[in-house]
């Protein structure tokens, strides 16, 4: 199978703010939108390449013929009936599917089974993933029932299901096995199968039917499966923030994908516009490598930027940040010119509430994208962010130089050389956890996961808005104060709570600067879907896990959350580094309380201490009380472990490792015991004292030890002989894959 993969460069720097104000519309919340434009865009710096365009009288993208009407071609936790009357919606808690007619509004539920995650029409059927069952529900809608038809075995962990454009296909990511499956509709049969890295879960495919996209959890992983050829498929790298992709690779299409030396991750349900012109994926850059402080004051409002630049904690600027990487294909969903690939940044979402102190009026309500989809005219995009319990609407269209008086009211601003760009943007107040969204003509249905409700937005109001050329003008000028702690805003902007206006003083280089201001939005009263069915502890303690707006949380001005890191609890594969050692990102899945104390180097921290010392410390959360963090301790380890069943055909290979593992004269099992496999004791390794990490689900958690020297299980058992972990230099080759293959399922 042909594989390309490509470099990435990625660069942080001080960027000059335009920034968006949003009148509320009577909902009670306003929000701003801060516009980006940076100096890279300057008479130095011209931007070029076939994006710019100067001379451009299309201010942004054409309208296209598209026809396609509901999650679009991509995987998602919705679905659209075939006659447009409908909407199905998986209630991953509950193990049920609801089914809402569209016009009266009634809905009819039915049990599917073990968290359903994603949901696929397939011609007249349903294709819901059962992540915890191994499994595919079938369901048909009669017009009188919604009917389960059958429960179909499939490996560890489906997750993104999506049906082939002509509806006698689909296609499974089954993301534990590192598997993509395409299906027979009538017989359910697998017809093809690809090994693909890093955990797949995400899924789009091209409407020629000629390319079916990857996105995984891990390393930035995008695939791209040619459907037409039996061993074809390519690895596609993810433009860096300023810069980007600069050489091509050949390797296999089961290999790893590193993207630079910072991290970035896609982090929901991929799309493809309805032309066929573009497949999109929504992505968060992390900047792993700026050290952070080994040690934290939980007392004093946290580590987080106050204006000075620098870049101490989670929250200050440029540690996350959100947004959607746009790449062009052809008319078979190949890869068309990686140079004009960008990246719509949605990291500057402002919400404005007049009832908060003054400190907190303005926070930031960003957090990551778990979702994308484009209009069926393609002219915009929305965005699901779920931590912020909000949807962001952009405007696409052509890149355009900030010094260019055009700019100012037409299109949009491109702040990384042609790589990373702004547009006009507002958003939707939404209910917790918003993930699935669908268009139906002028409404755009909004599916909140936590909250099991369906929202309606109507679109034709907020559309005009962001057409409006007057909603935009030039930045007055003026030295002003910022009150607050304004860690993703500029030292210079003032705000009136009562008038939400912003205005931008001189900054330290050359920069058009506007102030544009739109309403912010919410969508009707929605409509439940399933009652709430954990315990309210549970609910209660993932809503403040999830929250990047709730300032016991995190600092007003921060775009992270727990989550942002610890994505359904597990880990987000980077390692951190810190002023004394790096340490990897740990997975929280399963019982963490069993593992304490939780983190690499410090000893005697709970998981509720950890909690504490985290969002208090490090996200500059504040006030929030030990009860609460009790709460959160109980939703982690209410979290399960993955699902890793031994297959059949490497039983005896697993049975023959897990002898050797608690063989005594290997000796893994002297600290490696217990229901986590961990004494939870400090050893001395290689000169440095750390902490017994756990091993249940330790497949999912690459790459491995603190500082991430192995990529494989097998690289962590030859590695560990250098270390007297054991005594894995007396094993042959044979025994030391044995042992391997047993870690891999535990």
């Amino acid at each position: 199978m042909k594989t390309y993969r490509f470099s990435n460069t990625f660069f942080f720097c001080v960027l000059s703010l335009a920034i968006v104000g949003c009148k509320g519309n009577g909902n009670g919340s306003k929000f701003l939108d801060m516009l980006t434009p940076g100096p890279i865009a300057g008479p130095d710096h011209p931007i070029e390449g076939p994006n710019f365009n100067p001379d451009s009288t299309r201010p942004f993208i054409e309208q296209c013929e598209g026809t396609l009407r509901g999650p679009g071609m991509g995987s998602s936790t919705v679905a659209l009936s075939e006659d447009g009357g409908a909407l199905y919606a998986v209630n991953r808690d509950a193990g049920t599917v609801t089914r809402l007619d569209i016009e009266t509004q009634d809905t009819e539920e039915v049990e599917v089974g073990a968290e359903p995650t994603r949901i696929a029409r397939v011609g007249n059927q349903l294709i819901v993933s059962l992540r915890a069952e191994r499994a595919l529900a079938v369901l048909e809608d009669t017009g009188d029932a919604l009917v389960l038809q059958s429960v179909v075995p499939t490996g560890a962990e489906p997750y993104g299901v999506i049906s082939h454009p002509d509806e006698e296909l689909y296609y499974v990511a089954v993301s534990i096995e590192g598997v993509v499956e395409e299906r027979a509709a009538a017989s359910h049969e697998v017809l093809r199968s690809w090994a693909v890295s890093d955990e797949p879960r995400w899924l789009a495919i091209h409407p020629s039917g000629a390319s079916l996209y990857v996105g995984s959890a891990m390393q930035g992983t995008l695939s791209r499966i040619d459907l037409t050829e039996e061993d074809k498929g390519e690895v596609i790298a993810l433009p860096g923030l300023f810069g980007g992709i600069d050489g091509f690779e050949s390797g296999p299409m089961g290999s790893s994908f590193h993207s630079g030396s910072n991290g970035i991750r896609i982090t929901g349900d991929l799309s493809v516009s309805p032309d066929g012109r573009a497949v999109l994926l929504p992505v968060l850059h992390v900047d792993n490598n700026s050290p952070l402080p080994s040690t934290v004051d939980v007392h004093d409002g946290g580590e987080f930027d106050n204006g000075s630049g620098s870049q101490s904690g989670y929250a200050s600027p440029g540690r996350f940040t959100p947004g959607v990487t746009e790449i062009p294909v052809d008319e078979k969903g190949e890869l068309r010119d990686d140079e004009n690939a960008v990246t719509y940044r949605q990291d500057t979402i402002m919400l404005v509430d007049p009832e908060q102190s003054e400190e907190n009026a303005v926070r930031n309500t960003s957090s990551y994208p778990t979702g994308v989809v484009v209009s069926s005219d393609c002219t915009h995009i929305a965005v699901a962010m779920e931590g912020s319990n909000a949807i962001s609407v952009s405007r696409r269209g052509d890149l355009c130089h900030v010094s260019t008086e055009a700019c100012v009211h037409k299109q949009i601003f491109d702040i990384g050389g042609g790589r990373t760009v702004v547009a006009p943007t507002t958003v939707v107040v939404t209910g917790s956890g918003p993930t699935g969204m669908a268009w139906l003509d002028n409404d755009l249905y909004v599916h909140a996961l936590f909250d099991r409700n369906m929202g309606r937005i109507d679109m034709t109001q907020l559309r005009k808005e962001l057409m409006k050329e007057e909603a935009c003008t030039p930045a007055g000028l003026g030295e002003h104060e910022f009150f607050g702690t304004p860690s993703n805003g500029p030292a210079g902007a003032a705000i009136d709570v009562e008038q939400p206006t912003v205005t931008i003083s001189p900054l330290p280089f050359d920069a058009s600067l506007v102030t544009c201001f739109y309403p912010v939005f919410g969508t009707d009263i929605p409509v439940k879907l399933t009652d709430f069915s954990l315990e309210p502890n549970i609910e209660f303690g993932r809503k403040l896990f999830y929250s990047s707006i709730d300032t016991r949380m995190s600092d007003t001005h921060s775009p992270v959350s727990c989550s942002t890191c610890h994505g359904e609890a597990r880990n987000d594969g980077l390692t951190w580094q810190f002023e004394d050692f790096p340490r990897q990102t740990p997975s929280l899945a399963g019982m963490v309380s069993l593992k304490e104390p939780v983190t690499w180097f410090e000893t005697g921290v709970s998981v509720v201490e950890e909690v504490m010392i985290t969002s208090q410390g490090r996200m500059g959360g504040s006030g929030l009380t030990e009860e609460e963090a009790i709460v959160i301790a109980n939703f982690i380890d209410w979290t399960r472990h993955i699902d890793n069943p031994i297959p059949d055909e490497l039983m005896d290979q697993v049975v023959w490792g897990e002898e050797l593992f608690f063989s005594v004269s290997v000796g893994c099992a002297t600290c490696h015991y217990g229901p986590e496999l961990t004494d939870n004791q400090f050893h001395n390794v290689g000169g440095i004292t750390i902490r017994t990490p756990g091993l249940r689900g330790v497949r999912a958690t690459a790459p491995y030890f603190h500082d991430a020297p192995t990529e494989s299980l097998l690289e962590l058992v030859n590695w560990a002989t250098f270390y007297n972990m054991g005594n894995t230099e007396i094993l042959t080759d044979e025994e030391r894959e044995a042992l391997a293959t047993y870690l891999k399922y535990l």
